[in-house]
């Protein structure tokens, strides 16, 4: 079972949120619960994406456009923004 803080988001009202950054090891429990409380146009960043080269396998709608793709050489991070209403 995940720790505490992986259902944390679970208290906050859907689309109440502008921006959620998520990193730590429950990264694709955190992304599920995070994408309905997200703001529509609003954005998403998950750390640490190289753990995952096929990024399909994370649990981001199709529909949510990726605004940034940064990386240093050894980590990477990505930001997504949701549709706009």
């Amino acid at each position: 079972m995940p720790p505490d803080y992986v259902r944390a988001i679970e208290h906050q009202a859907a689309g109440s949120l502008d921006l959620v950054v998520i990193d730590g090891h429950y990264r694709t429990h955190v992304i599920a619960a995070a994408i309905p409380k997200i703001a529509r146009g609003r954005w998403l960043l998950v750390d640490d994406v190289q753990f995952w080269p096929d990024l399909s396998v994370l649990p981001i709608p199709r529909d949510w456009a990726r605004v940034d793709d940064s990386s240093n050489g050894l980590k990477r991070a990505i930001i997504w923004r949701s549709p706009r209403a």
